[in-house]
C-alpha cells in the first residue's frame, strides 16, 4: 500500500490475457494473474502454485459497449479446484469489437482487462 498526502493507494492485481482470432472465432486465454499483495496468500499458495489458484471466478463480455458488463461466458472454481483458462466466441458479423475480461480473486477483488479486436 502506498501513501500520498494522507491518502492510501493499494496496488492492483495484474491480469494477462492472450487473444487469438481465426476467421470469426475469437479465443481468449488467461496466461497470468498476480495478486497485488501475495503475502496475504496462505503459505501453500506462495511461490509454488499455479496462477489460477488465486482466481475464484472469471467472465468475458465479447461485445463490451463501454457501459454495462454482459456476462457472455464464465468459469468458476468447483470442488475439484480446476478452472478453465480459455474461452471462445463466434461472431456473426465482421467489425471492431471490445472484449472485457473480469476476474475475481480468492479475496473477492475484481480485476479487469479491456482488449480490442478486429473480426474480418
Amino acid at each position: 500500500m502506498k501513501e500520498a498526502g494522507g491518502l492510501h493507494f493499494s496496488q492492483l492485481n495484474r491480469l494477462e490475457v492472450d487473444v487469438k482470432v481465426h476467421q470469426r472465432r475469437v479465443t481468449v486465454e488467461l496466461t497470468d494473474f498476480t495478486l497485488a499483495d501475495p503475502e496475504l496468500l496462505p503459505e501453500r499458495l506462495r511461490g509454488g502454485g499455479h496462477f489460477t489458484d488465486c482466481i475464484d471466478y472469471w467472465a468475458v463480455d465479447f461485445d463490451y459497449k463501454g457501459d454495462t458488463f454482459h456476462n457472455m461466458w464464465q468459469s468458476f472454481r468447483t470442488r475439484s479446484r480446476e478452472l478453465d483458462t480459455r474461452a471462445a466466441h463466434q461472431y456473426q458479423r465482421p467489425g471492431a469489437y471490445r472484449i472485457l475480461i473480469e476476474a475475481t480473486d480468492v479475496f473477492g477483488n475484481d480485476t479487469t482487462s479491456l482488449l480490442s479486436t478486429e473480426i474480418p
